[in-house]
């Protein structure tokens, strides 16, 4: 009974889907871009502090309803940064600042499931790809932080990632280009990874410096806001134009 109560629900849900794009004749291609908080979990959550970022998102409806999509996105986050102020070589009259960067970017692909309701769309997705940890130094003028002339990759790793997500849909506007509002938030499984964080690279009397890596899980969650914008010209109205005038 189970069984059948769910093929049911989904049935429902399948027609109810398929009238309302066919009614609105949404797109079945989308661009996405959001902006994303990043909560650490467990030990990595101890290490490090919260992190903030943008994620970027394409999905393809596979059937007219947009109950099964493909998504791919890359993503980037921060979650530390370290500055030192320096007298260049010639002078204190003209400061360098080196500045150290704590990132983490992110690719994955896989399934979106949805269910269109009118102006909602609540969905569940999920992704396997990459997470690159990465920790950067650049070299720029003081509070000229725009023009970096020298960057260096002082430890990375590249880690296998999961994802699941969930979140909801509001759309905003109808037409050729609909916008739907997207909230969502999603689990990053990163596993084990190797890692630095602010205070992690000691600089030596002789120029050297030392490194002091953490390995642990580095799991977290991240929060997003932003917009899903359709791609393609409004199929129903093609439709239309291909039949051409109606004759009397």
């Amino acid at each position: 009974m189970r069984y059948a109560l769910l093929a049911g629900l989904l049935t429902i849900f399948s027609v109810v889907g398929t009238a309302e794009a066919q009614r609105s004749r949404a797109p079945r291609g989308y661009f996405d871009i959001a902006l994303v908080g990043a909560e650490p979990t467990g030990d990595f959550g101890l290490i490090v502090d919260e992190g903030w970022g943008v994620e970027l998102g394409g999905r393809y409806e596979l059937d007219p309803a947009g109950l099964l999509s493909l998504r791919g996105s890359l993503g980037f986050i921060n979650y530390g940064n370290e500055r030192i102020q320096y007298c260049s070589v010639y002078s204190c009259r003209v400061g360098i600042d080196l500045e150290t960067q704590n990132n983490i970017a992110f690719f994955g692909i896989g399934p979106e499931l949805a269910i269109r309701m009118g102006p909602v769309r609540p969905y569940a997705r999920a992704a396997v790809g990459i997470g690159y940890f990465v920790t950067t130094s650049g070299l720029s003028g003081d509070r000229d932080y725009d023009h970096t002339f020298a960057r260096t990759d002082n430890f990375d790793d590249v880690v296998f990632q999961r994802r699941l997500g969930t979140g909801l849909g509001i759309r905003l506007s109808n037409g050729r280009r609909p916008v739907w509002l997207d909230l969502g938030a999603d689990y990053h499984d990163n596993g084990m990874a190797t890692y630095l964080r602010e205070g992690d690279i000691v600089d030596q009397p002789d120029g050297g410096i030392v490194i002091y890596p953490n390995r642990s899980e580095a799991n977290l969650v991240t929060f997003g806001v932003g917009v899903s914008i359709g791609l393609g010209a409004d199929r129903g109205d093609r439709g239309d134009r291909r039949r051409g005038p109606r004759r009397r």
